[in-house]
């Protein structure tokens, strides 16, 4: 269970005829900390895949469509991924390895990495949120915002970038990720209207904030405020 945990964490789509890969619901862009496309897209689209965003006449990359349905970070990461005119299928791989093969050796390295970068969560029930019913992006995102590694303001001012620790939301509060998916004043005005509410109660981070709905809530309740919480971050 534990392997089957680690594999999902890192494990991203390698592109092939783009037929078997949803655009915004797999993880399939070159990028370590979040191989999921950021960008909103338009409802009509949700279910398209990424084939629909290659060109019939060579197979390439239509360029004009990306640069208008995508961000530049997304479009940077598509632009990246070398397309072949052959027919082949998509396929998992293991994205720690430039093979894209899993083995122990290399599932090892990717937690000893996680280890140095990520202080230890107590608590939380990390094979839980990879079977929440919900897409794989906002599993990602969950296990993003739990391991300490969301670019909130707090820790981008870690890294050193030199920003504005307040939150540009409400602009009065340090924004870690607590404040920025709960405890803002604007955010906690959308949890109000949800059957969860926007009670804090003692929670002192975004992982204790967790803890608590997971053990006192039911799946439903879970799964929406997953959702709420990706939608809160995108917009």
């Amino acid at each position: 269970m534990a392997t089957q945990v680690l594999i999902r964490q890192c494990a991203k789509l390698r592109i092939g005829s783009g037929l078997r890969t949803r655009i915004w619901d797999d993880p399939w862009l070159p990028n370590t900390d979040n191989p999921y496309i950021e960008s909103e897209g338009p409802s009509e689209l949700r279910m398209a895949t990424v084939s629909s965003l290659r060109l019939y006449e060579n197979g390439g990359w239509n360029i004009p469509l990306i640069r208008n349905l995508f961000n530049v970070r997304d479009q940077l990461l598509i632009l990246s991924i070398p397309l072949s005119r052959h027919a082949r299928v998509d396929r998992w791989i293991w994205g720690d390895d430039k093979r894209g093969c899993y083995t122990v050796k290399s599932g090892y390295m990717y937690l000893l990495k996680l280890h140095n970068q990520i202080p230890p969560v107590v608590g939380i029930n990390w094979s839980h949120i990879w079977n929440l019913n919900v897409p794989g992006k906002i599993q990602n995102f969950i296990w993003r915002s739990l391991s300490n590694v969301l670019p909130t303001m707090k820790s981008l001012r870690h890294r050193r970038i030199e920003i504005p620790e307040w939150c540009p939301l409400c602009r009065h509060e340090e924004e870690d990720g607590l404040h920025a998916l709960v405890s803002c004043s604007l955010v906690r005005n959308i949890w109000h209207l949800t059957s969860i509410g926007s009670y804090i109660g003692s929670a002192i981070s975004i992982t204790d904030w967790w803890h608590n709905l997971t053990t006192t809530r039911d799946s439903s309740d879970i799964e929406m405020a997953a959702i709420l919480m990706w939608n809160i971050r995108q917009n």
